[in-house]
């Protein structure tokens, strides 16, 4: 049989999860603050586009409830968790918790999660289409950071704290 290790598979959906599983990442929150209401969803896909304009993109699905607020012009914020808010990541991933967690509306009036390890506010420039996918560009306003944090990372479907990484 041949090493697992090199095969050569389709780019079918389920091969292509366990692929880009291998790509670790930051969890982040991403909240619009949209008809009144602050709507968040769970997401990996979130990359920094461009240092001069401040530009970000995150990748969203299609079939998420939250893709109906993707309009250009709202705010949003986009908090990358730190280790200690796992709780949060499972919440807007379809897991609640109680009490759901809050958010508050910075100057911008993008809605942001406290104690995150960072966060961007920024408002919604332009949706593209990407496949099951849209990709959302926002213009970025403002940052905050606390570097006495570590992320939670996530690697091959599960949460990683820092201290794992090491290990592996």
């Amino acid at each position: 049989m041949e090493d697992e290790r090199n095969t050569r598979l389709a780019a079918n959906p389920q091969n292509l999860r366990k692929a880009t599983g291998c790509f670790a990442t930051g969890v982040t929150i991403v909240a619009v603050h949209a008809n009144g209401n602050i709507y968040g969803l769970t997401a990996n896909s979130f990359v920094s586009i461009s240092l001069s304009p401040a530009l970000v993109l995150v990748s969203i699905a299609k079939e998420a409830k939250f893709h109906k607020f993707l309009q250009r012009g709202n705010k949003l914020g986009i908090c990358v968790l730190s280790e200690k808010q796992e709780a949060i990541s499972n919440h807007f991933a379809g897991k609640p918790m109680t009490p759901a967690p809050s958010f508050l509306l910075d100057s911008h009036a993008a809605p942001l999660l406290a104690h995150s390890h960072a966060s961007f506010s920024a408002s919604i420039q332009t949706v593209f289409d990407a496949g099951d996918h849209s990709l959302l560009l926002a213009a970025v306003k403002e940052v905050s950071y606390d570097h006495s944090l570590l992320p939670l990372l996530y690697y091959q479907g599960k949460y990683l704290a820092f201290k794992e990484v090491e290990a592996i």
